[in-house]
């Protein structure tokens, strides 16, 4: 469990990644980590409860590594927003041809899941036999396992997108800017406070991948 004297050791671990579930901000970790405190405690309803994990080397005081809970992903006023990858058939009679797209078609979910996240492991400590990443990530399954009611059944967990050097998305770049007019990192940063902008201005309409940038297409289903 997070407490609140490891922020500037979250910090430190933070700078090392491009993590906005982990930012490199210390007055935002330092509401993750009040948060994390009050949900350890129970003061936190399921939808907004969120806990952090910490491996700590005490014989320096470094957070060797950190994993999250999201206990619940996914609620009318906050849906968790994704895109289904679909196949549909177009054939034309007269010309005696067809063709098979990929589509994307945009998924609400309002009764979502826990979703397991922010696993980092501090680059001085990977490949090492302690194996604290391990232990970061196990850490979440046997809490989880010890207090199931506040958790769902179902556990997922969504993976950061490939960036380039300057941090966009080209993926992104190809869609999501072109109905937000925001960079990646911008919108994934206000979705975390309030993303209701993605209902009001992507399509309900089916996306051809036909149609995006070649670059987009390529990332996609890959993990940064």
């Amino acid at each position: 469990m997070a407490q609140p004297k490891d922020v500037q050791a979250l910090y430190e671990l933070a700078r090392q990644f491009t993590l906005l579930n982990l930012p490199a901000d210390k007055k935002a970790l330092t509401r993750k980590v009040e948060l994390s405190g009050e949900s350890f405690r129970g003061k936190r309803e399921k939808r907004d409860a969120e806990y952090i994990f910490v491996v700590e080397d005490v014989e320096n005081g470094f957070i060797a590594a950190s994993s999250q809970v999201l206990a619940k992903n996914g609620i009318p006023k906050s849906p968790n927003y994704s895109f289904e990858v679909l196949k549909k058939e177009r054939f034309s009679q007269e010309l005696g041809i067809g063709f098979i797209h990929q589509i994307l078609r945009l998924k609400v979910n309002e009764d979502g899941g826990t979703e397991l996240g922010g696993l980092v492991v501090d680059r001085g400590y990977r490949r090492r036999p302690e194996k604290v990443g391990k232990i970061a990530s196990l850490t979440r399954f046997a809490f989880i396992a010890l207090n199931r009611e506040r958790f769902e059944d179902d556990l997922h967990s969504e993976m950061a997108p490939p960036l380039t050097d300057e941090g966009r998305s080209e993926f992104w770049e190809s869609l999501g800017r072109r109905f937000t007019g925001m960079p990646y990192k911008e919108a994934d940063l206000l979705s975390q406070q309030n993303n209701n902008f993605i209902r009001s201005l992507f399509p309900e309409e089916d996306i051809y991948l036909c149609l995006l940038d070649s670059k987009a297409r390529l990332v996609l289903g890959r993990v940064g």
